[in-house]
């Protein structure tokens, strides 16, 4: 077996199974930075004297089958009041590499296009806040905070 074409350096565990068939067991670490790079992949390759030629499986985080997908969960909304600060709190879980970026839109009332938020007078986005799981994943937590007022944020959709 081979790893991103290197022989391994742990030996593999080789076990019989019931039908007389084998099966073999093999590890390969990659640091997690290896996967903040969407074009990384890494690839396993196996061959056997009873094989012409060598056969290979790779994944990289465009993958589908990839296993880390990040979970959005929903906008947390407090009770809007007009002149007083108002937090909207997303939080995006299930992160692996911890390399994310959030982008906070605004849709206008009635309208379809959206305009990207961005830090000023009116508008204040927190710096991204992450957190590690037990599992190795992280969660990233960031909050968009405003005074609401009836000219500018009435209808308004925040994404």
């Amino acid at each position: 077996m081979k790893w991103n074409d290197k022989e391994t350096s742990e030996p593999n565990r080789t076990s019989q199974n019931n039908d007389g068939t084998y099966s073999v067991h093999s590890e390969y670490k990659v640091p997690g930075r290896f996967f903040s790079r969407p074009g990384s992949a890494v690839r396993v390759s196996w061959k056997h004297g009873s094989m012409e030629d060598w056969e290979s499986r790779e994944m990289s985080v465009r993958d589908p089958e990839f296993p880390w997908k990040p979970n959005i969960q929903n906008i947390s909304v407090p009770n809007l009041l007009i002149g007083r600060k108002a937090t909207l709190k997303c939080k995006v879980s299930n992160v692996f590499p911890d390399v994310l970026s959030v982008k906070w839109l605004k849709k206008e009332k009635g309208g379809q296009e959206l305009f990207p938020v961005i830090n000023n007078q009116t508008y204040n986005i927190s710096d991204l806040r992450l957190e590690k799981q037990k599992d190795n994943t992280f969660i990233y937590t960031n909050c968009l905070m405003f005074e609401p007022s009836i000219n500018r944020e009435e209808g308004v959709e925040f994404i």
